[in-house]
This record gives C-alpha cells, structure tokens and sequence, in this order.
C-alpha cells in the first residue's frame, strides 16, 4: 500500500544571520534543491523578520521550491504595537507560513495555552 502523505521539514534560522549570510544560505538552498529536488518534502525556511524580503525576492526570483515562513505574528491586523508583525505585512512578502506558539516564545512572553491563542485566529484567515 502506497501513502501519498508528504513529509514537512521546517528550518527555524532563529535569531541568527545576518543581510548578507541569510542571502547567501538562501541561495545555497537553492542550488542544493535545484540538483537534488526534494521529490516527497515540502520545505519551510523561517528566516528572522529583517531578512523575510530578502529570502523572499530570492525563493521568487530563482523559483526555489521552498516555502517562506515568519517566526511571529501579532493577533492585530494594524495598530500601535512597535515591533509587531502582522499577517497582512507577512502576506505582502509572499509569506505562507508562521511559527506560533514556540518553546521560546512561551517562556519569554510568559504565554498560556490560552494567551497563545489570539495569533492563530489572524494566522488563520489570512491564509
């Protein structure tokens, strides 16, 4: 019996690289996936948010089979919350995927179950 399940491998650059390194892993990816297609995979990378529009342009413009993913998402769509990302911003970059939720973000924002919840709901729609 055959399974038409795919695998999902997501890779969470986390607070690392900078400009130039996450344009330059970003093209390695692609080169590597341009030699050796990920046939049965799909691939998230999730660069930090200053390098989205850079890895973005790069994963469109080479036509890299990698999907982009953000590492946060506000709840609102607009207002005064510096910082913040929302997912009307992450749709603009091409963005389809977004990290809620993570071990790091519970604990540095003292999140619950329940506080954790808002995210998803704007996450949700805008897909």
């Amino acid at each position: 019996m055959t399974s038409n399940a795919r695998s999902l491998v997501i890779g969470n650059w986390k607070m690392n690289l900078d400009f130039v390194e996450a344009l330059h892993l970003g093209q390695q990816i692609g080169v590597i996936l341009k030699n050796r297609p990920a046939e049965h995979t799909d691939i998230v990378v999730v660069p930090p948010f200053v390098d989205l529009r850079s890895v973005t342009s790069i994963v469109d413009s080479e036509r890299i089979a990698v999907e982009v993913g953000a590492q946060h998402v506000n709840p609102n769509d607009n207002g005064a919350f510096t910082g913040e990302i929302s997912t009307n911003m992450l749709k603009r970059l091409n963005v389809t995927w977004v990290l809620v939720g993570t071990p790091n973000a519970v604990r540095c924002f003292t999140w619950t179950t329940t506080s954790s919840r808002p995210p998803c709901a704007p996450s949700c729609r805008a897909a």
